[in-house]
């Protein structure tokens, strides 16, 4: 399966507040397609990289947005790992934002065609509408804002059709939309550059605005920003192929290190030894997943939580040490 015109970046207006999102009323969109990037490949004994570096021509405000002039300019690093025994495709963002009022976000195209599309929350996973139909006439109807399908995530997203599917895990990005003229393209928002905290008539949210219009120049963002993302094609299910483990795994890897026999301090040996391996808690690879594990505050018990998808009967067995 090909997938073309992965991680493509487009920049956008952003005439919002720091409540909502809205585009110009003299809307310009610019894309990477034609951005010259400077590419190295980079071979290593465990993993490959591929370090992309380009910069774009971006209008530096409103006002340039509508005259169609770009003497703003984004930076734009990406790195993207391979690694050896793993499906997934690791991405870092790096981007030099210099310019104002704008939405940066990275495109990951696919080619599914489907209505829905999974995210995860706090307590779970939700299906939610690639395309609200309440937006052809939201203004009739007398709403207050209208009802954009952009849709937040914790940690995943996903797409599918029949028995294929594309996840992408994020570390912090918590923005998503479906777009495309067949709504089958991730959009994940990197930033949005704003001057004000609220602000008044709003092309998606006309009349008052939601808050006190006041500058707020720092939520321009303007300098270097950092951000992770993954990649991950799947079969079956999202359930059955670990979706939700495989992004847990992703944003808390094992952390080890080497026990070397040069001690910096000598310590009398202990009186007891410790198993070679020991695990509080065994669960089944897919199925669920834990939502809390902690110690309870007035009694002496573990109170434990976890995540399940209905019709889903997982086995685990739960082990706890008792002290002597």
């Amino acid at each position: 399966m090909r997938y073309d015109r992965v991680l493509q970046i487009e920049e956008s207006s952003d005439d919002g507040d720091e409540y909502d999102y809205s585009p110009a009323k003299e809307e310009w969109v610019i894309t990477a397609a034609n951005a010259k990037p400077q590419c190295d490949i980079i071979h290593e004994a465990w993993q490959s990289r591929a370090v992309i570096r380009y910069d774009m021509a971006v209008p530096l405000n409103l006002s340039e947005r509508s005259a169609r002039q770009s003497t703003g300019r984004v930076g734009v690093v990406l790195v993207v790992t391979l690694s050896h025994n793993s499906r997934r495709i690791d991405v870092d963002i790096n981007l030099d934002n210099q310019a104002d009022d704008h939405r940066l976000r990275v495109l990951v195209p696919t080619p599914f065609n489907t209505d829905s599309v999974l995210a995860d929350t706090q307590f779970g996973s939700l299906t939610r509408p690639v395309n609200d139909s309440a937006m052809n006439n939201w203004q009739q109807e007398g709403w207050k804002e209208a009802p954009v399908p952009v849709w937040n995530m914790l940690n995943y997203v996903a797409l599918q059709e029949g028995r294929n599917g594309m996840a992408v895990f994020s570390e912090g990005l918590r923005e998503f939309e479906v777009i495309g003229e067949e709504k089958k393209t991730f959009a994940i928002t990197l930033l949005r550059g704003v001057g004000l905290l609220g602000k008044e008539d709003l092309l998606l949210r006309p009349g008052r605005p939601s808050g006190i219009k006041m500058p707020v120049p720092d939520s321009q963002l303007r300098g270097l920003l950092s951000c992770r993302l993954s990649l991950l094609s799947y079969t079956g299910t999202p359930t059955a192929a670990g979706v939700a483990q495989q992004a847990r795994a992703w944003l808390t890897p094992v952390q080890c290190y080497n026990k070397i026999p040069w001690d910096v301090m000598k310590l009398n040996k202990a009186g007891f030894n410790v198993p070679e391996s020991y695990s509080l808690l065994k669960m089944p690879p897919v199925g669920c997943l834990i939502s809390a594990l902690k110690k309870a505050e007035d009694r002496q018990e573990v109170i434990y939580g976890c995540l399940i998808r209905l019709n889903q009967q997982p086995v685990m067995r739960l082990l706890l040490s008792v002290a002597r």
